[in-house]
């Protein structure tokens, strides 16, 4: 399987590059962009795109359809503090998506994105590209979630099967951050620490979040609520900017291998970003992700209907992929 994501992850690289045309405003913006990023003390922005789709039918003919409404958005926020050769960098960001379903004439809100991500990195700068640095990260859900995605119960018997912090996945990494120019870095931590915690004991017992049984082979006991993995840790990324700084083009790639359990099933978290600049501060964004983690098992619809039913039989380890695009409104200050 580590093969196989590897060889997915050389093919997605190799293939992404796109271009478009847009406002001449755009380079006053990127302007002042450049000449915060030069001076020391706080730096702050962030963005916000949204997605709405709808539909409402009275009396429809037969064959036309149901009514549908979805919303979904985006939003990115990053809080930069740089003085003589320290830095500190913050950046928190979400991706949320529901849409309205009608089952059995009761209505609920389905899932198709619910993510957030918090990250800080704080560097001392030892040779001229080279820094001492530790990274901090989280990543949970917002809004609760049932059998089948749902944001309530479809029926009384459902289960909550995730909320805040359960489940969360922490990783703390002390190691070296190279920064070859303003578009490309490298962070590689020899051992760090990544953790996976499911606040609530009852989603735990679940046992597919990647907690351990308390006791091996013994599903009785329950699960744990926390995983604790060491490992190494590399983070690559890379930025530019195209067509006279009117798209830019953000790619991370996160890699970690648990020296505890099985370190040759590498953990994969990769992705992309392209803004393409529409008119001053208004820009239509392009987002994808890859992730794969061997301990953490991902929805498959293995019966064919169509649905994601959150049961151990619709769970499996596989490559997950997530796209879409937005209209987004981005500010510095």
């Amino acid at each position: 399987m580590t093969k196989k994501i590897l060889l997915i992850v050389a093919i997605v690289f190799s293939g992404v590059m796109l271009f478009a045309q847009a406002d001449d405003k755009r380079l006053e913006e990127v302007s002042k962009m450049a000449k915060q990023d030069a001076k020391e003390g706080w730096i702050k922005g962030g963005g916000i795109g949204l997605d709405f789709t709808g539909l409402r039918l009275i009396n429809p003919r037969v064959g036309a359809g149901d009514n549908k409404f979805g919303i979904g958005g985006l939003g990115t926020f990053f809080f930069n503090y740089k003085k003589g050769k320290d830095y500190w960098n913050n950046g928190v960001n979400f991706q949320l998506a529901v849409q309205n379903v009608n089952l059995d004439a009761k209505r609920l809100y389905q899932k198709n994105l619910d993510v957030v991500r918090f990250n800080s990195r704080y560097g001392h700068q030892i040779k001229e590209k080279l820094f001492g640095a530790v990274d901090f990260g989280l990543e949970t859900l917002l809004l609760p979630t049932y059998s089948g995605n749902f944001t309530s119960p479809e029926t009384a018997g459902d289960n909550l099967i995730a909320k805040l912090f359960s489940p969360a996945r922490i990783t703390f990494s002390p190691g070296l951050d190279y920064k070859h120019d303003d578009h490309f870095s490298v962070f590689f931590a020899p051992i760090g620490l990544k953790i996976i915690y499911v606040a609530d004991q009852d989603i735990a017992n679940l046992g597919i979040h990647g907690t351990k049984l308390v006791e091996e082979n013994d599903p009785s006991k329950g699960f744990e609520q926390m995983f604790l993995q060491a490992g190494a840790n590399l983070q690559a990324k890379y930025n530019n900017k195209f067509i006279s700084d009117k798209v830019s083009y953000t790619t991370q790639l996160d890699l970690f291998s648990n020296y505890l359990n099985n370190p040759q099933n590498i953990d994969v978290l990769w992705g992309h970003a392209l803004d393409i600049s529409i008119a001053k501060g208004l820009s239509l964004s392009l987002m994808g992700e890859l992730f794969y983690d061997h301990d953490i098992l991902v929805n498959f619809d293995r019966d064919g209907n169509g649905r994601y039913d959150g049961t151990p039989n619709e769970l499996a380890r596989r490559v997950s992929m997530t796209g879409g695009y937005y209209l987004k409104y981005s500010k510095v200050f």
